[in-house]
């Protein structure tokens, strides 16, 4: 159990509250200057995403709707010249968005948009240090890395038990959606996903799995001697004397580099598309494990399971 953590480790920590109650991700500190004590003088910072659709100007088709309008002249213009032209802009500078709305809008064309989406960050609410009831992990889950803050904002009256709907228990199973994350308060510790029900001798417990840690390498040994005395060979060997003879697939950008660095076009396109089709090996760094708690140890069933 650690009992520090400083800002950049805790960059992604999703928090939730004694309810299991999922109330946004960890957005950074805020320190304040009338508090009565240190641990309410520093603040968390949980904010949400929210998911904003807009229009935005479609620079192609404004393009194409220029150079329309010029198609029937004697002398057909580009839409860099145009733009230039209507503008008063000389050769050398670089045009912009900006430059052909502009235009557009002086030759009375209709903007044509596309829609885009895109995540706003909001502040949801700032949280006392004295708040805190826990800070976990991180623990490496299916979807990736997960830590999780749990603080005092609310706490249940009773300890729930899953929906009693019968489809819900099939195979033990309580949460037929998606098993949940699990957090021993108590303990400050991660332990897993909360996958069914378990019985023993008059009692009632929740069973738990802690995922295998999986690694994702890029196999360059075995490209190695796969691709010796092909065309690529070179290629290949640049690429084991720079990264050794695995990397992870999270530094494929490194490998990008060499590549193209010594080999050109359609040749260095092929070789990228062969190490991600066949070159791509899993190995588990930490097996997964199982383990069972008594149910009276559930506090609350939310977005998270939270123990006691």
């Amino acid at each position: 159990m650690r009992m520090f953590y400083s800002p950049k480790e805790l960059e992604g920590a999703v928090v939730v509250n004694l309810a299991g109650e999922y109330l946004g991700t960890f957005g950074g500190l805020k320190i304040t200057s009338a508090a009565h004590s240190s641990e309410d003088a520093v603040e968390i910072r949980v904010v949400r995403h929210r998911l904003v659709r807009y229009g935005e100007p479609d620079v192609e088709g404004i393009r194409a709707e220029i150079e329309a309008r010029f198609s029937g002249t004697l002398r057909r213009k580009p839409a860099d010249q145009v733009v230039r032209e209507v503008l008063g802009l000389p050769r050398d500078v670089q045009l912009s968005k900006e430059h052909y709305v502009e235009t557009a809008k002086r030759l009375g064309i209709v903007l044509p948009s596309r829609d885009s989406t895109s995540y706003v960050e909001e502040t949801w609410r700032f949280y006392p240090v004295s708040k805190v009831a826990c800070i976990c992990g991180p623990l490496s889950m299916p979807w990736g890395q997960l830590t999780m803050i749990v603080v005092r904002e609310k706490e249940p009256t009773v300890r729930p038990l899953p929906p009693a709907d019968a489809s819900a228990f099939r195979g033990g199973r309580p949460f037929p959606e998606i098993a949940k994350p699990v957090v021993d308060v108590a303990n400050c510790e991660l332990l897993g996903l909360a996958v069914g029900i378990v019985i023993g001798s008059g009692s009632v417990g929740l069973r738990i799995e802690r995922p295998a840690v999986m690694r994702r390498y890029i196999n360059i040994d075995r490209l190695k001697a796969d691709l010796a005395g092909t065309e690529f060979g070179p290629v290949v060997e640049s690429l084991w004397r720079a990264l050794g003879g695995e990397v992870d697939v999270s530094d494929m950008g490194k490998v990008e580099t060499i590549v193209r660095s010594n080999a050109r076009g359609r040749a260095a396109n092929d070789l990228l598309r062969l190490i991600q089709e066949t070159y791509i090996d899993v190995r588990t760094i930490v097996e997964g494990s199982v383990r069972d708690v008594p149910w009276p140890r559930v506090l609350s069933i939310g977005d998270v399971v939270i123990l006691l």
